[in-house]
């Protein structure tokens, strides 16, 4: 695909930050097993001495089902399994599934603390963006606010998003904007290169730092062993 090599990582170059994701369809928040490539991309992102403070990662796909929220949700896991960081992961595509529970937008909404929303799971905290359709158009205000993103800064180490792909909603792109580092996902082999130079380009547009890509729900034509030794 030729959009790798226009792709650019916080250090200038041409980044694939992760090739070995497997997205599964799983219940929420239920173990994975920490793997090899799951490490790597959080050495990269998150603990690599060339970025120590990606305080911010949004992850975000060009098309729904591309496997977001499953590598969000790993990257979280996996991170606070690894450090004693203090890590919030926040939800911002289940109110497009017909989510209700209360999220950040929310309970700024009703004059309620934000934190309100945070529950702790699995050794990390957690939190949907929003989850009442009254407060849909509430979003790109709270995503605007500085003050809130210094005071959710203060309280944790690490801010993970699972961003609504570009086709859903426009949300995710502001969402990235204000990150310090946008991930991109793609589906191994079935993202389109011009779905994925759009994305590219909008987030661009917007603003948004691209950190590099993940090829998600890759595909071995020939035996892992012998990727593995190239």
């Amino acid at each position: 695909m030729h959009i790798i090599g226009e792709i650019y990582d916080v250090l200038g170059k041409s980044e694939i930050l992760c090739m070995e994701a497997n997205s599964k369809t799983t219940p929420a928040w239920e173990p994975n097993i920490i793997n090899g490539p799951m490490l790597n991309l959080i050495q990269r992102l998150s603990l690599g001495p060339y970025n120590p403070r990606l305080q911010i990662i949004t992850f975000i796909a060009a098309r729904p089902q591309e496997g977001t929220s499953t590598i969000a949700r790993e990257y979280a896991q996996t991170l606070a399994a690894e450090t004693s960081q203090k890590i919030l992961l926040i939800d911002a595509g289940t109110q497009l599934r017909g989510h209700s529970m209360p999220g950040i937008v929310d309970n700024i909404m009703a004059g309620k603390p934000p934190h309100d929303a945070v529950r702790l799971v699995q050794g990390f905290s957690t939190a949907y963006w929003i989850g009442s359709e009254k407060n849909r158009s509430a979003s790109g205000q709270v995503i605007h606010d500085a003050d809130f993103w210094k005071a959710l800064s203060v309280s944790f180490d690490t801010i993970i998003i699972d961003a609504p792909s570009l086709q859903s909603k426009f949300d995710g792109v502001g969402l990235a904007a204000k990150a310090d580092a946008a991930v991109l996902v793609i589906e191994a082999e079935e993202t389109p290169e011009p779905v994925i130079k759009n994305l590219r380009d909008t987030l661009t547009g917007a603003g948004a730092n691209i950190a590099g890509l993940v090829m998600n729900k890759r595909r071995y034509h020939i035996p892992h062993k012998v990727y593995a030794r190239l």
